[in-house]
């Protein structure tokens, strides 16, 4: 796995110090749209893989995040650097990676995802039961025991622990997918702000 963050900071810190040289001749606008083609998505790419990495591993991937912010808005190396992400409407990278799985679990609740996936996400109360429980309304995941780092890792594991922890409200399933998303955004981003 390191070699692979490796590889994403490196390619990464390349691109931006090419676009650095550029960056004068250029609109706001045409900034944003590179770094989001260059640096953004090379982060994001597998990112569900990357759950549950080691915080230095994470923190690696956060500089790349934090230089690219800071190309864009020309941002000092001195200053904050979370009110820059936060105005650019970018979640912290631990933050990316779980927003991906949650919305992926979702999809797999809306039936929209391959069948390979949704087989990893069962309501407890879909499971064999005989009696009902109070969290039968509320969307609560199955939750599998895994055995090893690799398996706490996976997608089912890591799907229904990261859906299990959203507020009944987001869970909802009366809830429009577009509605979903901006409220899963929004909550993340109150994490990550309690989290600083």
């Amino acid at each position: 796995m390191s070699d692979q963050i490796s590889k994403i900071v490196s390619g990464s810190f390349y691109q931006l110090r090419q676009l650095r040289t550029v960056i004068d001749s250029l609109a706001e606008v045409a900034v944003k749209a590179l770094v989001h083609a260059l640096i953004s998505t090379r982060i994001d790419y597998c990112n569900s893989l990357l759950a549950r990495i080691t915080d230095k591993q994470i923190r690696r991937l956060q500089v790349v995040q934090n230089s690219a912010a800071r190309l864009i808005t020309g941002t000092g190396r001195g200053q904050h650097i979370t009110p820059v992400l936060r105005n650019l409407h970018w979640l912290p990278v631990a933050r990316r990676i779980e927003y991906k799985i949650i919305c992926l679990v979702d999809k797999c609740l809306r039936a929209e995802a391959p069948e390979y996936l949704a087989r990893d996400c069962q309501l407890l109360c879909k499971r064999n039961r005989t009696i009902n429980l109070r969290s039968d309304s509320t969307r609560v995941l199955w939750a599998p025991r895994t055995r090893s780092k690799m398996g706490d890792r996976s997608f089912r594991a890591i799907g229904p622990a990261y859906w299990n922890i959203l507020p009944p409200s987001l869970r909802d399933e009366s809830v429009t997918r577009s509605i979903f998303l901006n409220r899963l955004k929004t909550f993340l981003f109150d994490e990550a702000a309690e989290a600083h």
